[in-house]
């Protein structure tokens, strides 16, 4: 009986059917819950559902039972650089390391470990590692450790190296994910021979699902606006980017009332503040950088770097994850009394020991309440940017899941304003103190409002735009950040068509929040 669910389960995970088999998997649990082989399965199902805390507990317990099982304890690893455990993920990717030597899998949490700590010399190390033990199928299946490889030049200026990397992997396979990374730092590098590829791809119409179609045309869509945009083609780049969120928009299933709901449950949450949940932690030299994606956030961020004594953790999960489960839903999440300290307990391995740490997650915008009650000495910086320009920022970025409402002017639209509620809720009638930033200040005269965010976040030294310039993001601005700050990306002119629809919807939003208020 238990080998025929095995293999039920294993046929489910095959075929990307990642419930059922977690559901046939407590059935074998419940009936035999310290065999190995049971344990550590249902602890993948879990894990391949994202559902990380629940497969954190698990696999522990399949550690237990045999605590030198690769797989186990590189999981484990893997799970613990998820939930940005970072200290536990490093001593489990080094177990698993020096248990199986000639594995490539924990060279890259390690890759990743060092890029988080801007240590980027070491994790350069690790990429030679990786490519030393990874074959090339396994390397194009994997996309995101492309990135991360990718990344790692980036982070030490090596742009020849990646176009090479780009180039090898080119002559073997095309790959849209590849496609489009090129796209987004050197499209000027993009021959015509490798665009004519793309655009033949696209061509194919025999995919066994919208999800399939969306997953790969939706990269080379994206790949080609950014290419033609490149070349000053508006015209023909806009249409790429039109039919890219097109097809993304099949795949994402985003729902803007449940972003709605939320605004509202968090209000309820405020609404007796003496009840508030959460213990409080200093929380000094911490500094959070908010506002909606595409606002301005990593130039901030850049800014805050430049000065000595200051290291960023970049675009963090942690205190969102840590305070969602007592107004989300989320099977997985853990209600904790004290998230202050866990998140600066987390934060250690890549803070070491600077005063002054950033957290720059546009969406913690939602979180502005929580940060200044649980570190009441943390600092804010909230960034406003004009909300068609902010529209069109994003529609042209390659998001799927994680901004989800960025394919549709509407969806964008609706979350613009509800984002203003929040501030706005905020700002006034929670009496929360932070430095809002306006994106057109900011680039006409940066070195004026540089050194106002300086004195905010009590930094005594002067800003230096030239180690500004030095700063490496691993998001979409990544190839912007380093370079003079200008003002071209003001008044944007693209998709006129949509700018109508586009201030109805907005201001149909803040009508819905203006009278409820």
């Amino acid at each position: 009986m238990s080998n025929s669910l095995l293999s039920q389960i294993i046929e489910n995970i095959n075929n990307s059917k990642f419930h059922e088999a977690e559901q046939l998997a407590w059935e074998l649990y419940n009936k035999s819950n310290n065999d190995f082989t049971i344990v550590k399965t249902l602890a993948l199902t879990l894990l391949l559902q994202n559902k990380y805390n629940g497969a954190i507990d698990f696999y522990q317990k399949a550690e237990k039972i045999n605590s030198n099982d690769f797989d186990v304890i590189n999981n484990i690893s893997h799970l613990y650089l998820k939930i940005e455990e970072f200290e536990k993920s490093f001593f489990y990717s080094n177990k698993a390391q020096k248990l199986k030597e000639d594995a490539y899998q924990p060279y890259i949490t390690l890759l990743e470990l060092y890029l988080r700590k801007r240590d980027y010399e070491v994790a350069y190390t690790y990429t030679e590692k990786i490519l030393k033990r990874i074959n090339f199928e396994q390397l194009i299946k994997n996309p995101n450790v492309i990135y991360v490889i990718l990344d790692t030049y980036f982070a030490l200026f090596k742009k020849d190296e990646a176009l090479k990397f780009i180039e090898y992997a080119y002559k073997k396979v095309f790959n849209p994910e590849i496609f489009y990374y090129h796209s987004t730092f050197s499209p000027e590098t993009m021959s015509d021979e490798i665009i004519n590829a793309g655009k033949k791809i696209l061509d194919f119409d025999g995919y066994k699902n919208h999800i399939e179609k969306g997953k790969t045309v939706g990269p080379i869509l994206f790949g080609l606006a950014k290419y033609y945009e490149n070349k000053k083609d508006i015209e023909t780049s806009d249409k790429y980017y039109l039919s890219s969120n097109k097809e993304i928009s099949t795949i994402q299933r985003y729902q803007p009332l449940l972003n709605q709901k939320l605004i509202h449950r968090i209000k309820e949450i405020f609404s007796d503040i003496k009840n508030f949940p959460f213990k409080q932690c200093s929380g000094e030299g911490l500094i959070f950088i908010v506002g909606m994606p595409r606002s301005g956030t990593t130039l901030i961020e850049s800014i805050v770097a430049s000065a000595p004594d200051t290291i960023s953790g970049g675009e963090l999960v942690s205190f969102y994850d840590l305070i969602k489960a007592s107004f989300e839903e989320d099977e997985d999440s853990v209600l904790h009394n004290d998230p202050g300290s866990i998140y600066e307990n987390r934060i250690k391995f890549i803070r070491q020991g600077n005063k002054f740490f950033i957290d720059k997650l546009p969406g913690n915008y939602t979180s502005i309440g929580h940060i200044a009650h649980i570190f009441p000495k943390a600092k804010i910086i909230y960034v406003k940017r004009d909300p068609w320009d902010n529209a069109i920022s994003l529609f042209k970025q390659f998001y799927v899941s994680n901004i989800p409402y960025a394919s549709t002017f509407f969806n964008i639209a609706v979350i613009y304003a509800n984002h203003e509620e929040f501030i706005r809720y905020w700002q006034n009638d929670m009496q929360i103190d932070f430095l809002t930033v306006n994106y057109e200040d900011l680039v006409k005269d940066t070195t004026k409002i540089a050194e106002l965010i300086f004195k905010h976040c009590n930094i005594t030294h002067k800003y230096s735009p030239e180690k500004r310039k030095n700063f490496f993001a691993r998001t979409a601005s990544k190839n912007q950040v380093n370079k003079d700050v200008h003002t071209s990306s003001i008044g944007k002119k693209s998709f006129e068509s949509f700018r109508e629809e586009f201030y109805k919807s907005l201001e149909n939003q803040r009508i819905y929040w203006a009278n409820l208020n």
